[in-house]
């Protein structure tokens, strides 16, 4: 099958359009004919049991096996034209539906009308579309178009859901299952219409169809080989397990929940999926699957735990009123349930496309892609047969009723949903952290933090990448920095490339807040690419502030003579913050070599200090004696205090506009007299400059230290010794004298 590489972005966009617009009534049919509604219609027109509904829907999609001899007459027919002829053929049965009244309605015909529809819906939207999908869509755009999509064709669901919710009342009638059924068939044309424009995959043909024999050989191979059948199926089976249509059933049948308050619970559902689909499809594309799969299992595996709030409603029909009176607790955990599970199933969904879309090609998603789904749906089918027994042979019989001053209900269903599941959930965790990290600079942490930090403000930031203002671009930049939203990484950095210096660098200062290493990797391109020089020293301080050690190699390259001084500088101080050991013998290179950029020979004396190179301390106190200008003597003071041991307050309490001498003499006053009095000597030598009294009452302590603490002091007095003059490191050793 041809890859989404030979199709241009204005093709693959076209497609995708085509796509979406033929979605839009997808889970509308579906629970109309093979879900939710026909369950209620089977339940409240038809009078069928629970045991018998369930039987229905689980042994329907037993039919999904055809898939597998189909593929090969599918591939010769047409991907395209084998969707379009399956919504034809769909279509027929949902006027039979809709033209055979309730009374001749019987459990035959039901079952064998449910089974023709979702036979077709397997040889056809079930065997093709995903193949179809993963052939218009890439890497990069694939968790986006799929929230898209989904939020489109989801949000025709909340609205015909809630409309039905309104229009059906607390039973369903077949009036009113015949209108949704012709909405439903509106539905299916609509789909055929637009489906025509989806492009068809070219596919490898040798002018035969493979025998039986050779198919099942083929299929073999693939479970033995492909990753999808491992820990990806696994955990797609547990997340099916929590989504098996059987539990409106149990609502209705067992809690006797009206159907008006199971149509606001679709209605809230929906209206999560639509709040939270093109989150998802960011996330997803943003932070790949493994963080995004691992939170949403345990986010789950928490909400199922609100089904244990649910009480049983009352048996009479009464008024809406009176049922938010009486059982406001269990009405208002079930919209939570609905809403909150709306947007985490939208979001496992995506998730779980990603991982098999991951672990698929091009060339062989159609044979693999049906094979899972084969895999989930008769594993649904059977779970969904053994609840609908289970619920008719064991929860119905043993239902108590509600204790009204207790705020949990027990009930043997809720043993499986909201005890076992999560349980399962939970145990999952540990095999989601098994697949591949596709973005391994982002873990589950920062999945709950794009939730937590203004996920929307991130989304709508990105609108914004394109605006014509470039005062607009560099509050986005701000902005986006400003919010530890791991979302607002990816904009950032294609702010890069922004045409104006003043974005770029507003775009570099925030990367240098995130924390992230996929921000550090961006800011190394940067100061790998020659043509972009201009940029260097930030890049170098961003890489800094970011700790990012993979970046030292070339920061220690960014030292040599040939970068710009800035550039020199900034790396110096990075390798200084970033505090790899490697550094210290390029640092002292520089040192030796460096006579005329002092900018430099700061920097680099401030990453020795940083770097705690002891046994290198002359080099950076000789550095010191270098200096001329305040501002770099007064930042690299304040360090050889900490340095030495010694507070820095005195540096702390002036600024960079005073002398070294003028800020310690400043701050000798804050003592008292007493204090003064002792120390009268050092402060006298201190006061008249007297250099040689000086060394001489520092000599005399260096003798009496021993072990690494004569190390440092030592250090500062071998170059004491090197000139004559009055120099901020006699002030130093003053302190040095004064404070130790």
């Amino acid at each position: 099958m041809s890859g989404v590489s030979q199709m241009t972005d204005r093709e693959r966009g076209k497609a995708q359009r085509a796509a979406l617009l033929s979605q839009l009534f997808a889970i509308m049919v579906t629970m109309v004919i093979a879900g939710e509604y026909m369950m209620l219609y089977a339940n409240d027109v038809l009078g069928l049991s629970p045991q018998k509904i369930a039987l229905i829907f689980s042994l329907a999609p037993f039919v999904s096996a055809l898939r597998l001899p189909a593929i090969p007459y599918i591939q010769r027919f047409g991907l395209v034209r084998t969707l379009r002829t399956a919504r034809a053929l769909q279509s027929c049965v949902i006027l039979t539906f809709i033209a055979v009244p309730a009374a001749y309605m019987k459990w035959p015909l039901l079952s064998l009308l449910i089974v023709m529809f979702v036979a077709f819906r397997e040889l056809g939207l079930g065997a093709v579309w995903q193949p179809l999908m993963r052939n218009i869509t890439t890497q990069d755009d694939r968790g986006s178009f799929f929230g898209r999509m989904r939020t489109w064709f989801t949000v025709v669901n909340l609205l015909l859901s809630g409309g039905i919710a309104l229009f059906v009342g607390q039973q369903m009638g077949e009036g009113a299952f015949k209108i949704i059924l012709a909405i439903a068939f509106l539905g299916t044309l609509n789909s055929i219409f637009w489906a025509r424009l989806i492009p068809e995959p070219k596919v490898s043909q040798d002018g035969r169809v493979p025998g039986l024999w050779r198919s099942t050989k083929h299929i073999w191979f693939l479970l033995r080989r492909s990753k999808l059948f491992r820990l990806p199926l696994i955990i797609a089976l547990v997340i099916t397990s929590a989504q098996v249509p059987i539990g409106i059933v149990y609502f209705r049948e067992v809690l006797n929940v009206p159907v008006n308050i199971l149509g606001a619970q679709i209605f809230c559902m929906t209206l999560g999926q639509v709040l939270s689909l093109i989150l998802w499809g960011r996330v997803s594309d943003t932070m790949g699957f493994r963080p995004m799969l691992t939170g949403l299992l345990g986010l789950t595996s928490g909400l199922l735990l609100i089904l244990w709030l649910v009480h049983p409603f009352p048996v009479e029909e009464t008024s809406l009123i009176e049922i938010l009176n009486t059982s406001a607790l269990s009405v208002g955990a079930l919209m939570v349930f609905g809403f909150v599970g709306g947007v985490l199933n939208a979001g496992a969904g995506i998730a779980v496309t990603a991982v098999t879309h991951y672990h698929v090609s091009n060339r062989d998603s159609l044979a693999n892609l049906n094979l899972f789904a084969l895999f989930q749906l008769l594993f649904q089918s059977s779970l969904m047969l053994a609840l609908g027994i289970y619920i008719q042979q064991v929860v119905k019989p043993r239902m108590a009723p509600a204790d009204p001053d207790s705020l949990f209900y027990f009930d043997w269903y809720k043993l499986y949903s909201a005890g076992l599941v999560p349980v399962l959930m939970v145990l999952c965790i540990p095999l989601a952290l098994r697949l591949p990290n596709v973005k391994p600079w982002f873990g589950v942490n920062d999945f709950f933090s794009a939730l937590r930090y203004t996920p929307w403000r991130s989304l709508m930031g990105r609108r914004r990448l394109l605006d014509e203002d470039e005062d607009h671009r560099i509050e986005l930049a701000r902005s986006l920095g400003d919010s530890r939203n791991p979302l607002n990484i990816e904009p950032l950095a294609e702010l890069l490339q922004d045409p104006s210096f003043e974005v770029k660098i507003e775009a570099i200062r925030s990367l240098a807040r995130t924390g992230s290493d996929f921000a550090g990797d961006r800011l190394v391109e940067i100061l790998k690419d020659e043509e972009r020089r201009s940029l260097w020293d930030h890049a170098a301080w961003a890489l800094g502030e970011l700790g990012h050690v993979s970046a030292v190699d070339l920061l220690i390259e960014r030292l040599d003579s040939k970068s710009p001084v800035r550039a020199r500088a900034m790396a110096a101080r990075a390798l200084g913050k970033i505090g790899d050991n490697r550094a210290i013998d390029s640092v002292l290179r520089v040192l030796n070599e460096e006579s005329r950029s002092l900018h430099v020979i700061a920097g680099c004396c401030w990453a020795l200090l940083r770097l705690d190179a002891h046994e290198h301390a002359d080099y950076a106190f000789r550095g010191l004696m270098k200096l001329r200008e305040r501002e770099e003597r007064y930042e690299l003071l304040s360090i050889f205090s900490r340095w030495m041991g010694v507070t820095d307050r005195w540096i702390l309490m002036s600024n960079s506009r005073a002398t070294a001498w003028e800020s310690l003499n400043s701050f000798l006053d804050e003592f008292s007299g007493e204090w003064r009095v002792e120390r009268s000597e050092i402060i006298g030598v201190f006061q008249e400059r007297d250099r040689e009294g000086l060394e001489r009452i520092f000599e005399d302590r260096v003798a009496g230290l021993e072990g690494e603490a004569r190390d440092l002091p030592a250090s500062l007095l071998a170059v004491l010794k090197e000139s004559n003059d009055w120099s901020p490191l006699c002030v130093l050793a003053t302190v040095y004298l004064l404070l130790r």
